[in-house]
């Protein structure tokens, strides 16, 4: 037990030391065990050691995050990751379709041998293992994007498949893995509950793709010495009918990509040299009440009827 304690801890340690040593002297030996008891409760209160920013490398998953503040960037650099359907799903889809991985259903009680083995042999295939009905969408995403003859030439004409680019912008190291890319453009595969065009011009929006294919396009530019000419996103809906829908991204909206990309950059910058991660807004601002136009209501009060503007 005392080589798992960390070295800094030596108080905690020679405590142990003195416990372990003296067993039978009543005494001193339970007045030892209660202090080591108190210390190790007082560390496991202690809040976790955060992750400084400036040591890993800016990925888009969270310089997005400055679109609401740079307390999220923290936040979002820390080891948060869990388990969600949407992930597990997006896992699914890739590996079937980039990776040409198995993509497997297992709809029993994932306990005893039985699973055990099941998991183990598709485990070491790398696979990706679903219930019945994960596995019945991410095979109807699969099957929809490989009829669709536009989406596959875009993503696999040619193309390097969810290869990750390792980068400098400036002094700061940049990390991505946009999902097809050739020198000359730069694709990507998106799912949505929906691809009706307008309504995923709003997701798209909401969720920064725009500004995703920037930052992947700059990655391409600082290896390839050149900025693609065209930007895709293929979207496919996660639910039936699986609509697949090609979009290209026009100048303007590459530029208002870049834009935020940029933005962002240069506020995560700020940040770090200030080793200051801030919330919305430093400063104490007025509360404004928006106007909102309408006509005047009347009411009774008392007996007496009264306009209010």
């Amino acid at each position: 037990m005392a080589e798992q304690l960390r070295e800094d801890d030596r108080d905690i340690d020679a405590l142990l030391g003195e416990t372990i040593a003296k067993v039978g002297e009543s005494p001193k030996v339970i007045e030892a065990s209660r202090a080591l008891q108190a210390m190790i409760d007082a560390k496991r209160g202690e809040a976790p050691k955060l992750v400084d920013p400036r040591t890993l490398p800016v990925r888009f998953s969270r310089l997005k995050a400055f679109s609401l503040s740079a307390a999220h960037y923290l936040l979002w650099s820390q080891d948060l990751t869990e388990e969600t359907l949407a992930l597990r799903m997006g896992s699914a889809v890739h590996a079937g379709l980039f990776l040409d991985k198995p993509v497997v259903c297992y709809d029993g009680r994932r306990q005893g041998k039985a699973w055990e083995r099941f998991e183990r042999h598709y485990l070491e295939l790398g696979a990706v293992i679903l219930n019945e009905t994960e596995y019945r969408l991410a095979i109807g995403v699969i099957d929809s994007v490989r009829r669709h003859p536009r989406a596959m030439q875009l993503l696999f004409d040619g193309t390097v498949i969810e290869q990750r680019v390792d980068w400098m912008t400036g002094d700061r190291a940049c990390r991505g893995t946009p999902d097809a890319r050739t020198t000359l453009r730069n694709a990507d595969l998106k799912s949505a509950r929906s691809t009706e065009p307008r309504w995923f011009a709003r997701e798209a929006i909401k969720r920064h793709y725009h500004a995703q294919m920037s930052f992947y396009s700059d990655a391409l530019e600082a290896t390839n010495g050149r900025r693609p000419d065209e930007e895709y996103l293929i979207a496919v809906e996660n639910v039936a009918p699986f609509n697949v829908v090609v979009l290209r991204l026009p100048d303007e909206t590459r530029e208002v990509g870049a834009k935020l990309c940029h933005l962002w950059f240069a506020q995560l910058l700020a940040a770090e040299r200030a080793g200051h991660y801030g919330s919305y807004v430093e400063a104490d601002i007025d509360l404004e009440i928006p106007h909102y136009d309408h006509e005047p209501v009347s009411v009774e009060i008392d007996g007496q009827l009264v306009t209010v503007d």
